[in-house]
């Protein structure tokens, strides 16, 4: 008769995996220690009186101006007070305009210029319609 080897170790390696998975190990309890409170002494009762502070007065420009030179904004980025103005001069021999999401102005040849007053708190970013490349920005407060 002719052992098969292979079949023999295959039958071996199983009878030790179900026997290995089949007894139960040792039961562990784990112990636990009582915790013992830390009494923390009592924290006394504060009174404040909170004495308001009038606000400082608004530094924030009412206006602002950004002149149009060499195909840029200067300055590119301007702060004003809601309710302000920016007026834009041009002062490129080529004409330029200022494109908001919501508007632009028309084409300002050399020395024209440009207002627009902002009602509402936020940051308006804007570029030129022609030169799309040349961009500014308003932040109004």
């Amino acid at each position: 008769m002719k052992i098969d080897w292979i079949h023999v170790i295959i039958l071996v390696l199983a009878i030790t995996a179900i026997s290995g998975c089949s007894t139960p190990g040792p039961v562990v309890t784990p112990t636990a220690v009582p915790a013992t409170p830390t009494p923390f002494p009592p924290t006394p009762t504060a009174t404040s009186t909170v004495v308001p502070t009038p606000s400082p007065t608004s530094t924030t420009p009412s206006s602002a101006s950004v002149t149009i030179s060499g195909f840029s904004f200067q300055p590119g980025e301007v702060t004003i007070a809601r309710g302000g103005t920016v007026t834009w001069t041009n002062n490129d021999g080529t004409a330029h305009t200022i494109k908001f999401q919501d508007s632009e102005s028309p084409a300002l040849q050399n020395g024209k210029t440009y207002s627009k007053t902002f009602n509402v708190t936020g940051t308006f970013d804007y570029i030129c319609g022609i030169h799309t490349y040349m961009n500014g920005k308003v932040i109004v407060v």
